[in-house]
């Protein structure tokens, strides 16, 4: 019984250490959309483009999510930067 509980408990740590490991690179890549926003569509006429997404609420809301480590933002972001042309930065 206890080395069925240990190869449990030894599963679901693997697990649960993958999933870390999924979600860091998910923040990592979400930190990364939301600097290149802010870089060239966040700061209206300042950014490289003009300033050409300066009124997508969206695109800031999801751009403050990532930079609070919430990644549900990550599709808005792409969708932005895809809309502008802008290269997505590589996602490891």
């Amino acid at each position: 019984m206890k080395i069925q509980s240990f190869g449990v408990a030894a599963a679901l740590a693997l697990a649960l250490a993958s999933t870390a490991s999924a979600q860091s690179k998910d923040v990592s890549y979400c930190n990364a959309l939301a600097a290149k926003y802010q870089q060239y569509l966040g700061h209206g006429s300042s950014g490289r483009h003009g300033g050409i997404d300066d009124q997508n609420i969206d695109a800031r809301m999801a751009a403050d999510k990532c930079v609070k480590g919430d990644t549900s933002g990550i599709p808005v972001l792409e969708h932005a930067l895809k809309d502008a042309r802008i290269e997505l930065p590589a996602r490891s």
